[in-house]
């Protein structure tokens, strides 16, 4: 049997798919965002168009995690879908999801006060581990 190309779903219906499923989720600004960043013409040479394991990465933390509140999501020049919220003090948080699977990890953050605070690890990550950061900043995170 031949398989046409019309029998698979083009990686944008595939990526809109996903959209739609943060949509279902009550992540509707998100889901906007995503389909936002999708209908941009990529036409700059080093632009690679978005990445759909990269935005699935995205999706999945995101519907593991409810709780957080609406990342700035954007599109880096290898077609990562990267999220970034802000912490106090200037500081950052911020994923790249990369087509590998993997999540590099940023965090820049100076705590307030005199407790303890537990601040993950930037690098890169299994999905699993990204996941556990972002829990620990969890009370911070969905806050603002």
């Amino acid at each position: 049997m031949t398989t046409t190309t019309t029998d698979r779903p083009s990686a944008s219906s595939s990526a809109s798919a996903i959209a739609a499923e943060l949509r279902q989720s009550g992540r509707g600004k998100t889901a906007a965002r995503v389909d936002y960043l999708l209908g941009l013409e990529y036409d700059e040479p080093e632009q690679e168009p978005p990445n759909e394991a990269s935005l699935r990465g995205l999706a999945d933390l995101l519907l593991h995690a409810p709780q957080l509140s609406k990342p700035r999501i954007f599109v880096g020049p290898d077609g990562s879908f990267e999220a970034e919220w802000p912490l106090p003090n200037d500081g950052a948080l911020s994923l790249e999801f990369l087509p590998s699977g993997d999540v590099r990890l940023d965090c820049v953050y100076e705590p307030t006060s005199k407790q303890v605070v537990l601040t993950p690890r930037s690098g890169t990550h299994s999905p699993a581990r990204a996941l556990a950061a972002v829990h620990l900043l969890l009370p911070v995170l969905a806050t603002q």
